[in-house]
């Protein structure tokens, strides 16, 4: 018997939100979390003022986040409209 939620089994599966399928890329919100972000070897760039993680991430491993204990919080807030 299978105990993932439909929801658990369709995230594993896409990868769409981290693939840059959908987003070029992905505003920060701090230049502390770009940092932690460069450190964990994933792309930033600074631009105006605000701090991108580009796409594709570079956490992105088959169709899971390699980082997802230290992922962004832009990432944590993400709401998924195929769910």
């Amino acid at each position: 018997m299978n105990s993932k939620t439909p929801e658990e089994m369709l995230c594993v599966q896409c990868g769409l939100c981290c693939s840059g399928a959908i987003f070029a890329d992905v505003e920060l919100k701090s230049a502390s979390e770009a940092t932690t972000l460069e450190i964990l070897g994933l792309e930033v760039e600074e631009e105006d003022g605000r701090w991108l993680l580009i796409q594709p991430c570079g956490a992105l491993r088959g169709k899971r986040c390699e980082i997802y204990q230290h992922r962004p919080g832009c990432c944590r807030t993400f709401e998924c409209r195929l769910l």
